[in-house]
């Protein structure tokens, strides 16, 4: 089944959209207030100028794209491809996600699944991205940040989370509980690290860090260093020095 707006003409609305199991849907100018599909299908959406509130998708497969209205919040299971190229208010998956990102988005939750997202800037829309919270519970992830992307606070719970920073791409803070955290800075500045029962390698470039709070450390704390720049503290808030750890310079690894 398919549903497709006509022309671009303002002032369509449908206030309630119920999607059955194999629908496709395209917009040009339709405002709808609330997208629901329930089990099972494939469904594959393409958004309008105008704003959506609550889209939940719940098949096997959900593709949405987005356009150029505001989305309150997207929230799917099982497969999900999205590419939001405007702004989301929220955005939560459980279940394999392939996320392409050029809009703003408050906060990212992902969960049980094999997560791609790429945090990129949009060429139509906006010159660059940003993201308050991104949090990645029970799964692995692998984060580029590139271009003038931000992340301000990223948050792994028993995850595997892997950021690579490029360019002006820059996260704020993390802070990771149990799994492996591996945070590579390039040439930008993280603010805070905090790691709890998590296994971390860090490889500092020209950037650095301002402040790294581990403890219960789960494996090997791994830092590859590079010439930035680091202050380390302990959850006392006392600093310590590079000695207390153990380096080697040039990019090789030290333990």
């Amino acid at each position: 089944m398919s549903l497709t707006g006509s022309d671009a003409d303002i002032g369509r609305r449908i206030n309630y959209l119920n999607l059955g199991n194999s629908w496709e849907v395209n917009l040009i100018s339709t405002r709808i207030g609330y997208i629901n599909g329930g089990d099972g299908g494939d469904r594959n959406i393409t958004l309008s100028l105008a704003n959506t509130r609550p889209i939940n998708l719940y098949g096997n497969k959900n593709t949405i794209n987005t356009g150029s209205g505001y989305v309150g919040a997207i929230e799917t299971e099982k497969y999900t491809g999205l590419n939001i190229s405007r702004d989301v208010g929220s955005l939560k998956t459980r279940g394999d996600a392939r996320v392409k990102l050029a809009g703003n988005v408050d906060l990212i939750e992902l969960r049980e699944g094999d997560h791609d997202l790429r945090l990129k800037t949009g060429f139509a829309v906006k010159s660059n991205f940003s993201m308050d919270v991104l949090k990645v519970q029970n799964n692995t992830i692998e984060v580029d940040v590139f271009y003038g992307g931000r992340i301000d606070f990223c948050e792994g719970n028993s995850a595997g989370t892997a950021i690579v920073m490029e360019g002006r791409g820059r996260v704020r803070k993390t802070d990771t509980y149990a799994g492996t955290n591996d945070i590579a800075t390039g040439d930008r500045w993280i603010a805070r690290i905090n790691s709890r029962e998590t296994e971390n390698t860090i490889h500092i470039s020209t950037g650095g860090i301002g402040s790294m709070a581990i403890s219960d450390n789960a494996g090997d704390l791994e830092i590859i260093y590079d010439g930035g720049t680091i202050l380390l503290e302990d959850l006392a808030g006392q600093v310590l020095s590079v000695s207390d750890f153990a380096f080697v310079l040039g990019g090789t690894h030290g333990k």
